[in-house]
């Protein structure tokens, strides 16, 4: 899939949250080669799949218009609540809070009729700790085997060094990012890798939080929903990073730098709020008149491809301010 046609896929895909969009669209920028060469004869892990639609996109798949993330989502009130709970190993129990944990069959229903091209290859095991999202994952044949696995509790269920790639994003959400690698190291064939994305220090920079801390407006947490102080906890320069690969036995065999930190200011915008107004689109236009429900999608659709447009171009995506980091390692 070229940058263009995959791109407008992430937007249809996430077309209420277009900073969502762009965290698709910079994944398969930068993992999705060797994403695609690995699951193409290599036994591999999407480790923290989510409901698997990313790495559908990443892997070459492709949705029609009447698919997007928003068909089985939860806009209670509760749903906006900034705080949130850790279990005993240290997960992130967001039942409530992640507005996507909920499965209903409107999800498999629209899936059925709205894939428009498989991706040539699969992933050998997929693992989320949210069964609502493993069950969402499950929907897309995208796996050939998936798990309801919480990955802070140790060890997992694969068997030592058999895996030959395994592809995260979720590794610095985690308890224990140096339990983690431990654990990637015993799982991981000889030769194997590990790619996997974590925020850089400068992120905090680009939030909402920072970019207002002048004006002591009253309903910022409502906006903010947590994210700047998860990205306090969460963020670590190349050094804590370096470290922790090297303690561990691995070295680093590649390295790049993205999300563009404009991407960061876009994702920092109220739209993550308004989704229980969107859900009045699927509640009852979608059900009652489709063709005016598309036809407002399709230009919604053409509005944001058009102000995100400058993302396609290689030089200045290569040239901006980034906000992640992107490891690729194996073992010493």
């Amino acid at each position: 899939m070229d940058s263009k046609t995959n791109l407008k896929q992430s937007i249809n895909l996430h077309w209420l949250r277009p900073d969502n969009a762009l965290w698709v669209y910079g994944f398969t920028r930068t993992f999705g080669d060797i994403c695609r060469e690995k699951t193409s004869n290599m036994s591999t892990l999407d480790l923290g799949c989510g409901d698997g639609t990313t790495s559908f996109l990443m892997l070459g798949g492709e949705f029609k218009i009447g698919f997007d993330a928003f068909h089985a989502i939860q806009v209670g009130e509760e749903s906006l609540e900034p705080d949130t709970i850790r279990s005993s190993t240290g997960s992130l129990r967001d039942e409530k809070g992640d507005f996507y944990n909920v499965y209903d069959d409107k999800w498999k229903t629209n899936i059925s009729k709205n894939i428009l091209k498989r991706p040539s290859t699969k992933y050998t095991y997929g693992s989320d700790w949210k069964e609502s999202l493993v069950k969402k994952a499950d929907d897309l044949d995208l796996y050939n085997e998936l798990s309801d696995l919480d990955s802070n509790i140790y060890p997992w269920i694969y068997d030592s060094n058999s895996i030959d790639f395994i592809f995260s994003t979720i590794i610095y959400w985690l308890n224990n990012p140096n339990d983690v690698l431990k654990e990637v190291n015993r799982v991981l064939s000889k030769d194997g890798i590990f790619a996997f994305s974590a925020p850089k220090t400068n992120i905090t920079s680009h939030t909402l939080v920072n970019q207002m801390k002048n004006f002591e407006y009253p309903n910022l947490s409502v906006y903010d929903r947590g994210r700047h102080a998860n990205w306090e906890r969460h963020s670590k320069d190349f050094q804590h990073w370096e470290n922790l690969i090297n303690e561990n036995n691995f070295e680093i065999v590649d390295y790049k730098e993205f999300h563009p930190t404009l991407q960061i200011a876009f994702g920092e915008t109220i739209n993550r709020t308004l989704l229980s107004a969107y859900n009045i689109l699927y509640e009852k236009l979608l059900k009652t008149d489709q063709n005016t429900f598309f036809e407002f999608k399709e230009e919604y659709c053409s509005k944001i491809y058009d102000l995100v447009e400058p993302f396609l171009d290689d030089e200045y995506y290569e040239n901006v301010e980034k906000a992640y980091h992107a490891f690729f390692i194996k073992k010493k």
